[in-house]
């Protein structure tokens, strides 16, 4: 039996074995080989070429096999350590596939339209997964995603309060969608990966769900999910690629009715000020770790490369005042 060709793979194939060792069983590569590759001759490997737009589905573009880093790998270093990265991307949590089904779908029904019906199945809501009503459904699915008529309506009217607010709808159709770039970074010597909801010939544009589309809401939201960091990598992919772009903007939408809309840019010059340093700051940890191997935790000052088994700590703040306060210092 032929090896899977990575890029044929489908989402349930994936999802069930969205796990390293699944994944190189499943495409028939052998652990310690892969181990001992480099991200370009990975991505070869996988037949992912460096350096142009293509189409990768979500599931492919976030699997634990693809290489290099994304702006979701970037949050991950900076709140956390090069270790759990690591692990989460070798071994992700599984994930709701509800959400999952969602998120692909609402993506799928605004970026490319005509694709959605031959990828999508709307059946009545009420109907029990395991009722035989719904075996008749899946059966005329023909392989199809099922979705339900209850989420398929709020998809519609997220879309259409897209199309009323400054025709949201139409900038988001007006250029390419849902495409993916791996590019080779030379000062930081590692893969930088992107996958763009849309994108012009001067502009990147994400488009987020969310629970406030308020500017002050979304400002938290924000500097809590490390958007600013994506804003920086998918602007330095560009360049790198050769297509550069002048804005990155952010088209969110609520996920509840009235579906509100808003356009938003995080200030540019916050992003050369602050995020800039964060950034450059992971980069160079990602590239100690891809040329080491040693993808490290708690125990290691990044600044001076050094490890140690204990670290000083001192006792927080409000402690330290609720002993002063009840039982009180002299002198």
């Amino acid at each position: 039996m032929a090896a899977k060709k990575f890029t044929e793979l489908t989402f349930d194939e994936v999802y069930q074995n969205n796990d390293k060792d699944s994944m190189l069983e499943l495409l028939s590569i052998d652990p310690i080989e892969w181990d001992l590759m480099d991200e370009k001759e990975q991505l070869e490997t996988l037949g992912i070429p460096l350096g142009e737009w293509i189409k990768l589905e979500d599931y492919l573009y976030h699997n634990p096999l693809t290489p290099g880093l994304s702006s979701s790998g970037m949050k991950s270093i900076y709140h956390n350590t090069p270790a759990k990265y690591r692990a989460l991307k070798d071994y992700p949590e599984k994930q709701n596939r509800d959400a999952l089904v969602f998120g692909r779908a609402f993506h799928k029904y605004v970026l490319e339209p005509d694709e959605f019906h031959s990828e999508y199945f709307v059946y009545p809501g009420d109907v029990r997964k395991n009722s035989a009503a719904y075996k008749k459904y899946a059966e005329d699915a023909k392989g199809r995603e099922l979705i339900k008529d209850t989420v398929f309506k709020d998809i519609e009217g997220m879309a259409e309060s897209l199309k009323n607010h400054y025709n949201f709808l139409h900038l988001l159709r007006s250029g390419h969608n849902e495409r993916a770039m791996f590019v080779w970074d030379d000062e930081y010597k590692c893969v930088l990966r992107v996958k763009v909801d849309a994108d012009t010939n001067d502009k990147v544009l994400d488009l987020k769900t969310t629970t406030s589309a308020n500017a002050n809401d979304f400002s938290v939201t924000s500097a809590k999910f490390g958007y600013d960091l994506q804003n920086w990598l998918y602007l330095r992919i560009c360049e790198l690629g050769g297509d550069a772009k002048k804005m990155f903007g952010f088209v969110a939408v609520e996920k509840t009715r009235p579906y509100l809309v808003n356009g938003l840019v995080i200030s540019p010059e916050d992003i050369t000020y602050y995020t800039d340093k964060i950034a450059k700051k992971v980069l160079e940890q990602y590239s100690y770790c891809t040329e080491t191997g040693d993808w490290f935790g708690y125990e290691m000052n990044f600044e001076n490369k050094k490890k140690t088994p204990f670290q000083v700590i001192s006792l927080p703040n409000w402690y330290k005042y609720n002993i002063e306060e009840e039982v009180g210092f002299e002198g």
